[in-house]
């Protein structure tokens, strides 16, 4: 898989990223009452989530071909894509 490296690096530091914004919007939403930010704070904790989704995606997805798996395991980064939109609907919802 091109680029495995650089992929993972950014949904590390996105993920990280989605944490501290996670943190200060829920922190500072409780602490003055404002649900808009409460509710931001839940959705930066959904993007995390997404995140680790695509992580273990990819891990899934670069591994090597196996006699059970001819052409490799890449519909693991459909299967990912798949359960983070799933996050969104719930995000929405």
């Amino acid at each position: 898989m091109k680029n495995l490296q650089a992929i993972r690096r950014v949904l590390y530091i996105t993920m990280a990223l989605n944490m501290v914004a996670m943190a200060a919007k829920l922190t500072v939403g409780y602490w003055t009452g404002a649900l808009s930010l409460i509710a931001d704070g839940f959705d930066s904790l959904f993007d995390a989530a997404g995140n680790v989704i695509g992580l273990v995606g990819i891990y899934l997805a670069a591994r090597p071909a196996d006699p059970e798996h001819p052409y490799g395991h890449r519909k693991f980064e459909t299967m990912a894509a798949v359960a983070i939109s799933v996050l969104l609907f719930l995000t929405t919802w």
